[in-house]
């Protein structure tokens, strides 16, 4: 079994921002709260899903407490 030992990938705020269709400023603003694995996407079979916070966000829809 070999193992990588390429350094992880860092992209701008602005990079993530086009990659997740979501504004550069909700990057940084995650980022800066120490949240932005919440912005991450994740694999469910073969489709890449985001989380229904990213969603609704980019969908401007409103959470409810």
């Amino acid at each position: 079994m070999t193992h990588s030992t390429a350094s992880p990938v860092a992209y701008t705020p602005d990079d993530l921002a086009v990659m997740l269709g979501i504004h550069r400023t909700t990057v940084i603003r995650h980022a800066n709260a120490g949240k932005l694995a919440d912005l991450r996407p994740y694999r469910i079979g073969a489709a890449l899903r985001f989380p229904r916070s990213t969603v609704n966000r980019r969908l401007g829809i409103q959470e409810t407490a």
